[in-house]
């Protein structure tokens, strides 16, 4: 899904939204710079990841599943109901 993967980040303003609700989280390089981050919402009691990026220098080590894996310990934490996802497939059809 190139024409994903080639969206611009989120404007700084709507990723201080969800930092500010505690719904952001960010991984960083030994050098503190952010390579990644998640994104979530609360629906219906539980929590949606609305975005999961990787920076592509960074991709294919495992760090958007370490950040989905720390979003699912915060949702156990808070006894969300659920932790949902929507993933999207690409296919090709002729």
């Amino acid at each position: 899904m190139p024409e994903i993967a080639d969206d611009e980040p989120l404007p700084l303003g709507e990723l201080l939204w969800y930092q500010q609700r505690g719904l952001a989280w960010v991984a960083v390089d030994p050098a503190d710079v952010p390579i990644a981050y998640l994104i979530a919402d609360r629906v219906d009691g539980g929590i949606h990841v609305e975005q999961v990026s990787v920076h592509p220098h960074s991709a294919r080590r495992g760090i958007g599943g370490s950040l989905m894996n720390y979003l699912a310990d915060h949702a156990k934490y808070e006894k969300a109901p659920a932790l949902t996802e929507l993933a999207l497939v690409s296919s090709s059809v002729d």
